[in-house]
């Protein structure tokens, strides 16, 4: 997961350089659980690097996460679902 989550920061990162053809788009779909373990709301680790970057950046670019939980976070757009679809 950790190498998964620098690369998608690698590549958020380009659109700093003006011949960047990334689009500055990364979705992100967490799983419930990671090496047998509930990851619930300890997935902060995960977005608060990319709110920065976004910060550093100026805008320009957009971060989808899913998860579980993610409690505490503060400036970012938040849609919490209440209907669970299990397929």
């Amino acid at each position: 997961m950790f190498v998964l989550m620098a690369y998608q920061y690698g590549l958020l990162s380009l659109i700093r350089h003006d011949r960047s053809n990334f689009p500055g788009l990364i979705i992100i779909d967490t799983p419930a659980e990671f090496i047998g373990e509930k990851l619930g709301g300890g997935l902060n680790f995960i977005v608060q690097p990319f709110i920065d970057l976004l910060k550093e950046l100026g805008g320009g670019g957009q971060v989808i996460v899913t998860g579980a939980s993610f409690d505490g976070i503060e400036g970012v757009s938040q849609t919490k679902l209440s209907n669970v679809h299990v397929v």
